[in-house]
């Protein structure tokens, strides 16, 4: 099952949210303080989801996210974040790619679980494109019965390697 990590420690919002997630189809952790959200966010098995307030103590969000990308070892996984406000800060978050979508604090319930799933959805399609691209790179180098490279792949070889020596004489 995969984990989802709920970051709040505001007790309407936990009580609110776990279920949610766990129709979601997965377990919830959930963490009180931005340094724990930021340790499960790092760990080797990172969550799926996470689904962080941004009034979580510890912390400014800014820096939680910008430590998150500098220790996250390649690990990527859709943050929602929980604000009281959609502010310039936030929007440009989101456009960098820090964050993959922001709830309103006042939003329904309801209407959480249609943009959780969405953004589940949405990192599983990018994950399986990735996927299917690194495949496809692989096949368009190497010989698909014996596994060694085919001749394009040996021509752009030796035709790099043939201008690393003329570089470095």
């Amino acid at each position: 099952l995969p984990t989802f990590l709920l970051a709040s420690n505001e007790p309407t919002l936990l009580s609110a949210a776990e279920p949610i997630l766990l129709a979601l189809g997965g377990r919830v952790e959930v963490v009180l303080s931005a340094q724990a959200a930021l340790a499960s966010m790092t760990a080797v098995n990172a969550p799926a989801l996470a689904l962080v307030d941004a009034n979580l103590p510890g912390m400014p969000m800014g820096q939680l996210l910008a430590a998150l990308r500098a220790e996250a070892n390649g690990a990527r996984f859709p943050i929602v974040l929980i604000s009281d406000t959609i502010g310039e800060g936030w929007t440009n978050r989101l456009t960098e790619g820090a964050i993959d979508d922001l709830i309103l604090r006042g939003a329904e319930f309801a209407d959480w679980q249609p943009r959780l799933g969405l953004a589940l959805r949405t990192y599983s399609l990018e994950h399986e494109f990735e996927t299917l691209r690194a495949a496809s790179a692989q096949n368009a180098q190497r010989d698909s019965l014996t596994g060694v490279y085919n001749r394009e792949a040996l021509l752009a070889m030796l035709f790099r390697e043939t201008d690393r020596v003329q570089r470095s004489n």
